[in-house]
Formats: C-alpha cells, sequence, structure tokens
C-alpha cells in the first residue's frame, strides 16, 4: 500500500528502480533539470484560483506577498494546476521542441516540499543535433 503513497519510503524505492532501470537502458542522462515554478508571483497561478485578474496587465505591486499566499493555500487544485501546466508546456515546448537535441526519453517524479507546493527534478536522455542529420 505505501509504494502509491506518495513520499513514502516505499514510492522513493520504486521511482529509485525506474530512474536506475532507464539508465541501464537508455544510458547516462544528459541534462538534469529542478523545476520548482514559482506559483505565488503568477498571474496565471492567480487565475487557476478563481482571481479576475487581466494577465497580460498584471503587476506583482497589485497584490501583497502575503495575500497572494493566503490565495493559494485556500486553493490548493490551482497550485497542482498550475505546475502541471507550466512543467507539460516546458517538457512540449523545450525538450520535446528539440532545444536541446532529439528527446529520448525523460524521467521525473513529482515531490513536494515541506511547506506544501510540488516539484520535480528531470531526468532527459537525448540524442545531440549533430546525430539526429
Amino acid at each position: 500500500i505505501g509504494g502509491t503513497a506518495p513520499g513514502s519510503e516505499e514510492k522513493k524505492s520504486y521511482e529509485l528502480a525506474q530512474l536506475k532501470s532507464s539508465m541501464v537502458y537508455f544510458g547516462v542522462p544528459v541534462i538534469y533539470l529542478t523545476f520548482n515554478p514559482g506559483e505565488n508571483g503568477s498571474p496565471i497561478a492567480l487565475l487557476y484560483a478563481g482571481e479576475n485578474i487581466d494577465v497580460k496587465s498584471f503587476s506583482p505591486q497589485l497584490y501583497a506577498a502575503g495575500e497572494r499566499l493566503e490565495t493559494m493555500l485556500a486553493n490548493p487544485l490551482a497550485v497542482v494546476e498550475y505546475f502541471h501546466r507550466t512543467i507539460n508546456t516546458i517538457i512540449q515546448t523545450l525538450l520535446k521542441g528539440g532545444m536541446f537535441g532529439g528527446l529520448v526519453h525523460h524521467y521525473g517524479p513529482i515531490e513536494y516540499l515541506g511547506r506544501g507546493p510540488p516539484h520535480t527534478h528531470l531526468v532527459v536522455y537525448i540524442f545531440p543535433r549533430d546525430e539526429l542529420f
């Protein structure tokens, strides 16, 4: 049962086995990335949280830091939605888009910080650009 619980030792052990398997299969990864999107200062995260704001003309000074934090704490699903959309956009545009070369495989378990927001450590396997052509 603990193997499916986020943050449990069993889940971490399972994810480590997945990572080791990908290294055996694909070789040593080329890029290691850590993403921790800052939802507290993001107008898009506030929009997901139900705030009626204009994203194009947003200024962080319009919302005090404490007010933004309270909004995010009151809307944990908005934080998760913002995280997933941000990470998926990065993967789709930068990694799968070929910015670093041809994407072979990526692996990135999601972890949660002590205060709650998610972050991920991505391991990326790519073909160098000169091997693509």
